[in-house]
């Protein structure tokens, strides 16, 4: 991914100008790692409530609750 030409340090990374460029937004991670952890009923990495909370607070959206928390709420179905 990084390379060292004439003792400067660059990146691989956006080679491809002309290409597509696979990108994955945070947020989207979130929503994964969510899901995830509410399906299995665990907490790896942090609880699916605060997942979707800190996606929710980043565009001003309010908070939901623990009660609100359901697997439509996370894949956005309601």
């Amino acid at each position: 991914m990084f390379y060292t030409s004439g003792g400067s340090k660059y990146t691989g990374k956006f080679d491809y100008l002309l290409r597509n460029v696979h990108i994955i937004r945070l947020a989207e991670m979130y929503l994964v790692r969510a899901e995830a952890n509410f399906r299995l009923g665990t907490t790896t990495g942090d609880t699916p409530l605060n997942d979707i909370n800190l996606i929710r607070a980043r565009v001003k959206l309010t908070a939901l609750t623990s009660g609100q928390l359901t697997i439509d709420a996370i894949l956005k179905r309601t």
